[in-house]
């Protein structure tokens, strides 16, 4: 038999042995060129469950999905994060040229379609082409169903390019952009619902080559950037939020050479002070402390982790994602071990200290003995958002007053509202809630107690007959405070921070102590301004296992008291360090 005769048509062998040597090409570009060589190939490197195989290689794909929005634009005429035809044009002008849209979310009787092409970026009500109720449950919706594994490939593929990440670094691309845009997603529809100057905030996707510009200018080396692939991803979608203020800050600092558009001028002080609690990833105040942190955009990011390079020692391997409007507190992501990092640490800040010293882990580690980096650290950036986006859709979290009784300090509060980490209780009608948040530059738990006098009306409220009182007033408090093993720490004390809040329904009057200090209870105490809503006082206290305790109050009020006093329960509450637990 001849050399030809002995030849085997490698197509000719069995088809699923064919399938599985296409499977071990180096390249998904290889197989689809497999593709172009006869019947036969084409039929071969077609097969579904090769390009299931590869999907989960390539991108540790297990769904036929693909990216709804971001670099890669769909087909037109969807909106996109639902598969709804937009059918009857004629009957919503606006909507014809429009492009991709993205519904994100539902106001009231309205489905808001966020649109996001070259027209513009318009934000359209959409009510009328589709029932609320299926937009609404769509709205939370990240990626598109694929007909196919290969389209799918090929739409990943698309994004990979479109986002420049080497082929290796794009291994675990489909669930860290699925999180990473169901993250930005659920914080745009809770942005829009609470405030639009918060939603205004957010920067568009980062502009082609910015991710190119920032790598070269911090001189990141190709394992530097795989460490900032969450950042690289989040900045893809929205970069960041834009703060007049922030800009005149880093201006005035030399971290940016100049400003550009509405920038160049100078910020009112009103629009400074609006700017400095509107940080997306929330704050908190007590006393004179007062943070509220902002997500960079990539000018920021490089800018202030160039000045703490030359302001700190051994700052090299961080990268300053997101700070507070007063730079006292930061994160950033450790290009080492892909870990982000909080701090300063109040403890260490003394003298120069390195970076490592004073910070914390703001992302609990899964397992105490996960010491390697691996991917899941890379997008620690993109996990931490998703959590915080997560907690503010669920309402753990809410958009209020940081500082009580100012009603300009309104920005995302970080007390937790329900959840383990909130108690509540009633006691004769009178409702107290509390929480505490770790403030790692302070270095201490901030606590916020609230206090109401319910109404009948309302669960747990009772009749001024029932609860033998139409007014209570705070007279003091005895708080305590129980370390993780079992010791108790007693505080007693007149009032709250000075303040003696006598209840009534619907609100309660702002008594105070004087400022004489000499005279004798409670002539000391000076009537104050009706208020409506709870009373709200936030204190500090170190951390500790939990806090618990009583109100007491005098029924009437502390001059007129109708009755004996009595305590008002304060069911305990977490006061931890947060170690095992998110920080913002």
């Amino acid at each position: 038999m001849d050399e030809a005769s002995e030849r085997v048509d490698i197509s000719s062998l069995p088809y699923v042995l064919c399938v599985q040597i296409l499977a071990e090409l180096r390249s998904m570009r290889d197989t689809m060129r497999c593709r172009r060589l006869s019947r036969r190939w084409k039929e071969l490197a077609s097969d579904e469950a090769l390009w299931q195989q590869l999907c989960a290689r390539h991108f540790a794909l297990t769904e036929r999905v693909a990216p709804s929005f971001g670099p890669v634009r769909n087909e037109p005429e969807r909106l996109i994060s639902q598969r709804v035809v937009i059918e009857g044009v004629a009957g919503a002008p606006e909507l014809i040229g429009r492009g991709v849209g993205i519904v994100r979310g539902v106001d009231g009787d309205k489905c808001l379609v966020h649109f996001l092409d070259a027209a513009g970026d318009v934000w359209v009500d959409v009510s009328r082409l589709a029932p609320a109720d299926e937009l609404a449950a769509a709205a939370v919706t990240d990626m598109e169903p694929c007909a196919s594994y290969v389209e799918a490939a090929y739409k990943w593929s698309r994004l990979r390019q479109a986002l420049g990440l080497e082929t290796a670094a794009a291994h675990h691309l489909a669930p860290h952009w699925s999180q990473a845009s169901l993250a930005w997603r659920q914080l745009e529809a809770w942005a829009f619902k609470v405030s639009p100057d918060l939603r205004a905030s957010f920067n568009g996707a980062a502009k082609p080559g910015a991710w190119r510009h920032f790598v070269e200018e911090l001189q990141l080396s190709p394992s530097d950037e795989s460490q900032l692939l969450g950042l690289q991803l989040l900045s893809a979608i929205h970069n960041g939020q834009h703060f007049s203020s922030d800009m005149e800050l880093a201006l005035s600092n030399g971290v940016i050479e100049q400003a550009s558009g509405d920038d160049t001028e100078p910020v009112p002080h009103t629009v400074r002070t609006q700017q400095a609690t509107l940080g997306l990833i929330g704050g908190y105040a007590a006393y004179s402390e007062l943070a509220s942190t902002r997500l960079y955009p990539l000018e920021l990011v490089a800018g202030w982790t160039r000045f703490f390079r030359d302001q700190l020692p051994h700052t090299h391997g961080y990268i300053v994602a997101a700070a507070s409007f007063n730079l006292r507190k930061f994160f950033c992501v450790d290009l080492l071990t892909g870990e982000l990092r909080v701090g300063p640490v109040a403890m260490a800040r003394r003298g120069r200290p390195s970076l490592p010293e004073t910070t914390l882990a703001a992302v609990p580690r899964e397992s105490a003995q996960q010491h390697e980096t691996t991917p899941a650290l890379r997008c620690q950036l993109v996990k931490w958002l998703w959590q915080l986006s997560d907690r503010l859709t669920n309402g753990m979290y809410s958009f209020e007053k940081l500082i009580p009784m100012q009603p300009a300090s309104i920005g995302v509060s970080l007390f937790p509202r329900t959840g383990s980490r909130a108690s509540e209780a009633v006691t004769r009608g009178i409702r107290v809630r509390a929480s505490a948040v770790f403030a790692p530059e302070q270095e201490c738990v901030i606590y916020s107690i609230r206090m109401k006098l319910l109404d009948p009306a309302t669960e747990g409220g009772l009749s001024k007959e029932e609860r033998g009182f139409e007014t209570a007033q705070l007279r003091g408090r005895h708080w305590v405070i129980t370390a993780a093993n079992g010791a108790e720490d007693h505080v007693r004390g007149d009032g709250v921070v000075g303040l003696y809040p006598l209840l009534k329904e619907g609100g309660w009057r702002h008594d105070h102590q004087n400022s004489g200090g000499g005279a004798r209870f409670p002539q000391h105490v000076e009537v104050g301004a009706d208020c409506e809503g709870e009373f709200v006082y936030q204190s500090m206290t170190n951390p500790a296992a939990t806090f618990s305790g009583e109100l007491i109050f005098v029924p009437g009020s502390l001059r007129k008291p109708t009755g004996e006093e009595f305590n008002v329960h304060v069911a305990p509450f977490p006061i931890a360090s947060g170690q095992n637990d998110y920080i913002y």
